[in-house]
């Protein structure tokens, strides 16, 4: 994954909405097989709950923003991003 500057939360909040969005994409990619498909899906919504809780310890202040956009429904149910919120 490309290095991004740590002092800009909203570059690494726009990252995290386009990993996220691949997270419905690799679950759903029919060349892959199943096991793969979960695998390559799970290490996206990691990236982008990484990028996301980085974001937040530079200070980004909008994470009802985050949670009300469509880019990030598949990490809704995650216990990682639900520690987010808790913060």
């Amino acid at each position: 994954m490309a290095q991004l500057n740590p002092q800009q939360a909203v570059e690494q909040v726009d990252a995290a909405s386009i990993v996220a969005r691949c997270v419905s994409v690799a679950a759903k990619a029919p060349a892959s097989s199943k096991p793969d498909r979960t695998d390559v899906a799970e290490s996206y919504a990691r990236q982008a709950v990484e990028l996301l809780r980085k974001a937040l310890a530079v200070g980004f202040k909008e994470l009802e923003k985050v949670k009300a956009d469509p880019a990030f429904a598949a990490l809704h149910d995650r216990a990682d991003f639900k520690a987010l919120q808790e913060r």
